[in-house]
């Protein structure tokens, strides 16, 4: 484990709720190839944050990179959906 993943390990630890080093996390360890804990960590951080698109596009790519191409589509409908919700103002 590099040390930035155990940083953000720690940060949630002091705060579980908090997506923001969750979807940390999975940047670093998508950047170390780890794509199964990185979809993990972006899934997590939907739960606690669901209007986080980056982490829903980036959850959409961790999810084809390990092999589960359904919840790669289905995250991708999702975040196109929710480009859409915004009227065009993206």
């Amino acid at each position: 484990m590099g040390q930035g993943d155990a940083d953000y390990t720690q940060a949630i630890e002091i705060d579980p709720t908090d997506a923001v080093p969750f979807h940390n996390r999975a940047l670093a360890r998508a950047a170390n190839g780890d794509d199964g804990k990185s979809a993990d960590d972006f899934a997590e951080a939907i739960r606690l944050d669901p209007d986080d698109l980056e982490a829903l596009t980036h959850h959409a790519a961790a999810s084809y990179l390990k092999g589960d191409f359904d919840k790669a589509l289905a995250d991708s409908a999702e975040s196109s959906a929710c480009v859409e919700g915004f009227g065009g103002l993206l």
